[in-house]
Parts: C-alpha cells; sequence; structure tokens
C-alpha cells in the first residue's frame, strides 16, 4: 500500500444557534479563509434525510437507491454549506496544490466550540461537482479534531500489535451472538494476524476488574470493544455496558473507561463497535464515549454512528488494522475500509464510522522506532505477551498461539 503524505484543512467552526455560525480555515495549503455556516437542514429535515437512508429492501427502478439518493441530498447540502465564498474557493486552491505535489488533502472538523453540530453526518459530504463523496476517497479523509493541549506523539511498536478485545454481554440485555462476533473478528484479522502483524487477546471477564487485570499484567496497542452501548440524556454521556462479574451488568461511561485506559501508555486507539458510541452531547463537546476516551488522551477513537452489518464490521475491521499494521496513519486506514465496505455493494453504509482524532498527522505508532512506550511502562513485551486463560480472563487466539509453537527455542528450555 502506497505511503501517503496529507495536508491539513483545518476548519474552525465558531458561533452558536442564536448569533449564527462561522467557519474559518485556520490552515490549509492555501492559506486562510472564513465564511458563514448556516446549517442546511432543519431537524425535522435532517431527522427525514436519516430515516430515509435506514430504508431498506425497496424495489428500485434505476441503480442508484433510495437510501444513496438521500444520502447524497444530505452530503450535498452539506458541502455547499460548509465550503461556500472564501471557503470554498480556499478549498479548491487547496486541492489544485496537493494534487500538484501528489499528496492528500485531510480535512479536520474542529468542532469543538460548537458541539450540537458535531452530530451532523459529515462523512457524508459529497461535492456536486465532482460527484464525490469526500470520505471515500484515501486522499480526502474526513476527521473529527478535538482541541486539546497535551501534544501526542506515535509510540514505538514492533510488530505484532497488541489487540485487546473484550466482547460484553451481561444477562440482563437482549442477547448478542458474541461466539459469532468472536469468529467474525477472528475472520477479519486472519490475514494480518498471519503475516505476523496482528495479535489478538480475548478479555473473558468483561467488567473493569478484569480490564483493569488484562492492562496491569500486559501492553497492548488496540482496545477493541463489541457491546451494548447506550447515551444517557439526563446526565449527557456515552455508556457502555459491561458486566459487573457478578452476572449483572454496569454501566461505564467514557470517562470511567477513560480512567482505566489512560495508564496504559502503548494504548493508542481505541474501536467502539456498540451503538450510540459516537453520539455526544448539544453542549459538552467531551460528552461521548468516544469524546471522552479522547479527552483521557487516546491519541485515536473510531466509533460507529449508527448499527453496522456484520459483512460491513468484518470489511472495515480487516482492511483498518491491516492499514495501520503496515504503518499507515488512522485517516489512510479508515479511508481504505471505508472503500473495502463500500466495494460491498451497499449504498452508505461505509460512512458508518467516525474517526475522532488528535494526531496531528495520523500517525499513532512508529513502526521503525520499536522502542517501549517509556517511564511507567510494565515489563511484559510489546511483541507478544504470554497471555493464557485464568483469572485474568484473557485467551490469545490459536494463530499466535501455534506461531510461538514452531519457533525454535533458545538455550536449554
Amino acid at each position: 500500500m502506497e505511503q501517503r503524505i496529507y495536508r491539513n484543512f483545518d476548519l474552525l467552526f465558531e458561533g452558536d444557534r442564536s448569533r449564527g455560525y462561522r467557519v474559518r480555515v485556520v490552515g490549509s495549503p492555501a492559506g486562510e479563509a472564513t465564511a458563514q455556516f448556516v446549517p442546511p437542514f432543519t431537524l425535522p429535515e435532517l431527522a427525514d434525510l436519516r430515516r430515509r437512508m435506514t430504508k431498506r429492501g425497496m424495489r428500485q427502478r434505476r441503480l442508484e437507491s433510495g437510501r444513496q439518493r438521500a444520502a447524497r441530498e444530505l452530503g450535498d447540502g452539506l458541502f455547499q454549506a460548509l465550503f461556500t465564498d472564501d471557503v470554498g474557493l480556499c478549498y479548491r486552491a487547496s486541492l489544485d496544490e496537493v494534487e500538484r505535489r501528489g499528496e492528500g488533502l485531510r480535512i479536520r472538523l474542529r468542532l469543538s466550540e460548537v458541539p450540537e453540530l458535531i452530530d451532523l453526518p459529515w462523512e457524508l459530504l459529497h461535492d456536486p461537482q465532482s460527484d464525490s463523496f469526500l470520505a471515500l476517497s484515501v486522499w480526502t479523509p474526513i476527521v473529527r479534531y478535538l482541541d486539546l493541549p497535551a501534544p501526542i506523539k506515535p509510540v514505538g511498536a514492533v510488530p505484532p500489535l497488541q489487540v485487546l478485545v473484550m466482547i460484553s454481554q451481561p444477562p440482563s440485555l437482549p442477547p448478542l451472538d458474541v461466539e459469532g462476533e468472536w469468529a467474525r473478528l477472528r475472520q477479519a484479522l486472519a490475514e494480518p494476524e498471519a503475516e505476523g502483524l496482528i495479535s489478538v487477546a480475548r478479555l473473558d471477564d468483561a467488567s473493569l476488574h478484569g480490564l483493569q487485570q488484562a492492562l496491569r499484567d500486559h501492553e497492548f496497542h488496540i482496545f477493541h470493544f463489541v457491546g451494548h452501548g447506550t447515551y444517557d440524556t439526563d446526565h449527557e454521556d456515552g455508556i457502555l455496558l459491561l458486566e459487573d462479574g457478578a452476572g449483572g451488568q454496569r454501566q461505564v461511561s467514557g470517562r470511567d473507561l477513560g480512567a482505566f485506559l489512560r495508564d496504559q501508555r502503548s494504548l493508542r486507539l481505541v474501536i467502539l463497535n456498540s451503538c450510540s458510541g459516537a453520539t455526544t452531547s448539544s453542549a459538552d463537546p467531551f460528552a461521548g464515549s468516544a469524546q471522552s476516551l479522547v479527552l483521557a488522551g487516546i491519541p485515536s477513537v473510531v466509533a460507529m454512528q449508527s448499527p453496522i452489518s456484520d459483512p460491513a464490521a468484518i470489511s472495515l475491521t480487516s482492511e483498518f488494522y491491516s492499514a495501520i499494521a503496515h504503518g499507515h496513519g488512522v485517516d489512510t486506514a479508515i479511508g481504505e475500509a471505508r472503500r473495502a465496505m463500500f466495494g460491498l455493494g451497499d449504498d452508505i453504509e461505509w460512512a458508518t464510522p467516525v474517526l475522532y482524532m488528535r494526531a496531528p498527522d495520523g500517525t499513532i505508532f512508529d513502526m521503525a522506532a520499536g522502542s517501549h512506550p517509556g517511564p511507567g511502562a510494565s515489563g511484559a513485551g510489546l511483541t507478544r505477551p504470554a497471555l493464557r486463560r485464568g483469572p485474568g480472563g484473557l485467551t490469545r487466539n490459536r494463530a499466535s498461539r501455534a506461531r510461538d509453537e514452531s519457533r525454535p527455542r533458545e538455550g536449554n528450555e
């Protein structure tokens, strides 16, 4: 896969509903610009478009489905409202400049000051001039960029990247196909795992206590959660429903989960495959599960803004992890994953993942450096922690164990 260079096109949103919104280009290959941003849809109109995008199975006389037409209509409206006047001219000039250089243009949406705009489906931005969805091209990735003062640097890592998977199924909740989810994840990661790029461990004890033990004893680069999620409108916070270790459930906010993950210095990426993982508050940009994890110091979080089908989830996981393990940035990886999902034939499911990113250039792992994450990290190796079933509740997959067993032993072992 070609290593890509991106230039940032930073769009800073300001204002509010009462005074109106302004969007400023605060950094781009073509300089700066300012324009008014007028949301192109009322809330009822937006709800109607979303409803049309969820309809499946309707007879079509055209190659383009009703779902895709609704997505295109929504994307056109967002694009024309965003890239207007001087901002539009700056965008076109920036595209010309990066194309001349053979580079990409990373669209960074800086929405911290306007949380009520975060839930708009920005991933559907559609350029009517080129008749293309921006996020479907690896050359124009769309990133939700949350401004925080602490700098983010890539961590040195030696393949295989260590992935910790938590699949939560509290008995009191509607049943998930837990073993099916695990099998699908294994299927999605079979190729990068066979190449020695990824090593996967499953956390059998899907509770905060089980997570604490796993993070205490081993180092991981990626945390992958599968389970039920919701959004607490009373407390304006995203909620993940974990097991409590006693047959019940425990509601864990993104803020609380971040408190457990923040000390794992090797951790650079969290994937939330749960409903409402990307939903946030209209008053606080850091209120959702994904946003709270960013606030806790996780450089990159991928969350779903709507339910995702099994084939799309497999395609997303396989392409995304493979690109990350080959040293590509998260923005390139999510672009490749979207294209793979689009190739499955679904009209708009490729727009389901949302990428929140703090890494300035999308690079979260330095695969060349291969160093440990620094002082305070545990002594366990980054490359292949010795995971086994036991009180800690970890299970390493068979391919990883088989590769270990096939290796020649050193010394008198």
